[in-house]
């Protein structure tokens, strides 16, 4: 029984990270910009738009991101709170 349930763990773990992947990648190919939909559609200045992009790491390679989305869903941590 214990080596079944290790086995079942031990399939789980690929699969949960296959399906990030795959989710992540889906929201990262699909059009737009989340600094551009920040502004409630108003027209950003480009610095601002700039900050925002470096605030949420937008700048940053897709593979750094992939893995701080990673972290921060095995810490329960999707986003921050609005005020």
């Amino acid at each position: 029984m214990f080596a079944y349930a290790m086995r079942r763990l031990l399939h789980f773990i690929p699969t949960v990270l296959a399906v990030s992947l795959i989710m992540f990648l889906l929201l990262n190919v699909l059009p737009g910009n989340a600094a551009l939909m920040a502004g409630d559609k108003q027209q950003l200045r480009p610095e601002l738009m700039e900050k925002l992009k470096q605030e949420w790491g937008l700048d940053k390679p897709l593979h750094i991101r992939y893995l701080t989305y990673v972290r921060d869903l095995s810490l329960i941590h999707i986003s921050e709170p609005t005020r």
